[in-house]
């Protein structure tokens, strides 16, 4: 035991690069640009990976989109551990122009401290998703 002591103190400590802000956001958006460029369903491997088809939801019952987000909400706090306490809400501009859009609500931590972060998604007529 004593010779892992040894090697322990010799060894100089090594400290993690200190992650800023900026690259904890990026890699979180990065994350969740994933996850929205995926259907639910299409991943041979996690077939609960990626998002619901947003393509019906103007078409289907009115309380859709909310239910949508709901689903998003769990995916988001299954496949993005970065975002913490994930909310997701619909939202509209009271036009009929057919884009679906979205606020995604959270935290990162960093230094021991949680930040409060959040998105505005959208996806167009031609299911293009944007995310920032």
């Amino acid at each position: 035991m004593s010779a892992l002591r040894d090697i322990a103190r010799s060894e100089p400590h090594r400290r993690a690069p200190q992650t800023s802000q900026g690259e904890l956001r990026a890699r979180l958006l990065a994350d969740i640009d994933m996850l929205f460029g995926t259907v639910r369903g299409s991943m041979p491997g996690d077939l609960g990976y990626g998002v619901g088809d947003v393509t019906s939801i103007y078409q289907s019952r009115e309380d859709a989109g909310k239910a949508w987000c709901l689903e998003t909400q769990q995916a988001l706090r299954r496949y993005v551990p970065l975002l913490r306490a994930p909310r997701v809400t619909y939202h509209t501009t009271g036009k009929l122009d057919l884009v679906f859009r979205v606020k995604i609500e959270g935290a990162i931590a960093l230094g021991g401290r949680e930040l409060p972060v959040a998105f505005e998604a959208s996806i167009d007529p031609r299911r293009a998703w944007r995310i920032g």
